[in-house]
């Protein structure tokens, strides 16, 4: 036994791997996109320090949806809470704690309202009092 090198002596060690500079400044969010209840989330990864505004006009672009991001939020629905929507203005850090894909849900919701007949459908749907004209 004396005679092993130091080669033969060494322990094996395996450290996992560090994160890249972009992974260590990213979040992962899974986000509802359509409504659809059938909707299978998407995946994306929201930088740590862009503003929610700045994320929902990415989610519009990665996904080709015909959506103005100025008419849209998310909005962070977590079991047992009400849901919250998320400040535009605030960075994507300021939610980092709570936007766990295990326990949230995120949608992305339009608050367009269309005219005419359509929208009061809509309204009466989200349970507003719409008095006809």
């Amino acid at each position: 036994m004396g005679n092993q090198t130091a080669k033969e002596t060494k322990r094996e060690v395996k450290e996992e791997p560090l994160k890249t500079e972009s992974e260590a400044y990213n979040l992962q969010v899974f986000v509802y996109l359509t409504g659809n209840p059938d909707e299978v989330p998407y995946k994306a990864n929201f930088g740590l320090v862009n503003k929610i505004e700045e994320e929902i006009q990415h989610l519009i672009e990665q996904n080709n949806l015909d959506l103005r991001a100025e008419e849209c939020q998310l909005v962070m629905i977590k079991s047992g809470e009400k849901p919250q929507f998320l400040d535009r203005d605030k960075d994507v850090e300021t939610y980092r704690n709570d936007l766990t894909p295990a326990s949230t849900i995120v949608k992305l919701q339009s608050f367009t309202i269309p005219h005419g007949a359509q929208g009061a459908a809509n309204l009466d749907s989200l349970n507003v009092n719409v008095k006809p004209s």
